[in-house]
């Protein structure tokens, strides 16, 4: 049995001994894919920042897939922010001052429509030995796992919780390489959790409704999280989705999908 107080120690050894049963020799590959990814963007990080390199981190992330249309998706974030305002963002972002959360924090407060998925994974990119990736399976795996005080319920969680997260992430990564006897940092954490999303809970109809039951969000975080969603489904159906959407002084639509019929005008949902 694992020597952690921190998680469900049987369910642990449980998706570490899957993981190794299935993976044997991909193992490696999983960490050698893994390190080339992360080299790939420390190149672009590095590079001068300017629309086109913005454009090829966003298009690029795992939490961008979801996007149809990613030259809207990228438009729309420079729109929104100014190309100024997120260069000196992203340059905070991916230096290594101060603690991950802190550059999470100042980074999610101030630039719009990049969420904790997208932030994190430029963050784990940047940084893989000290940031992990928050997103939908990570929360669900951690939930199965039972991690201690980790804020699974929570879409958009806070520095303090994201710091928290990644010291949770960190004994993961260190049982793993005891274990797998292989290199590992937080990213490749990140591919541990989604194999016991994908393999332990998602095939099993019993464990995915006790998982949901623990990271349904409610109240305001929950609707952000539905907001959210919902424009991201009109993005990937080919719409122009906006969110909190101002249509008159002091009213603002939560989601808007919008698109153009040739000369015949709008449409808007």
């Amino acid at each position: 049995m694992l020597n952690t107080g921190n998680f469900n120690a049987k369910r642990l050894e449980e998706a570490i001994n899957n993981y190794g049963d299935s993976q044997g020799h991909k193992t490696t590959w999983d960490w050698r894919e893994g390190k080339e990814r992360v080299e790939k963007f420390k190149k672009l990080f590095s590079e001068k920042f300017d629309e086109a390199i913005l454009s090829e981190i966003i298009k690029n992330l795992w939490a961008s897939l979801i996007w149809g249309n990613k030259d809207y998706l990228v438009n729309n974030i420079i729109q929104s922010n100014g190309l100024d305002k997120l260069e000196s963002s992203f340059k905070k972002l991916v230096a290594a001052e101060g603690t991950p959360g802190q550059r999470y924090e100042t980074f999610t407060q101030s630039i719009k429509y990049m969420g904790p998925a997208m932030v994190t994974e430029i963050l784990c990119l940047s940084d893989s030995t000290n940031a992990g990736i928050w997103n939908d399976k990570a929360r669900k795996a951690l939930a199965w796992l039972e991690a201690k005080d980790a804020p699974y319920s929570k879409y958009k969680i806070s520095g303090e919780e994201y710091n928290h997260v990644n010291l949770l992430l960190k004994d993961i990564a260190s049982i793993l390489h005891e274990k797998l006897n292989t290199e590992t940092d937080l990213f490749f954490v990140d591919y541990f959790l989604w194999f016991v999303t994908e393999n332990l809970i998602s095939k099993n109809t019993v464990e995915v409704k006790q998982v949901d039951e623990k990271v349904r969000s409610s109240g305001q975080s929950r609707h952000n999280e539905l907001r959210d969603k919902v424009a991201e489904i009109g993005a990937w159906l080919g719409f122009e989705a906006d969110i909190e959407k101002t249509i008159a002084p002091g009213t603002k639509l939560d989601v808007s999908w919008t698109t153009h019929i040739g000369n015949h005008g709008t449409v808007a949902y």
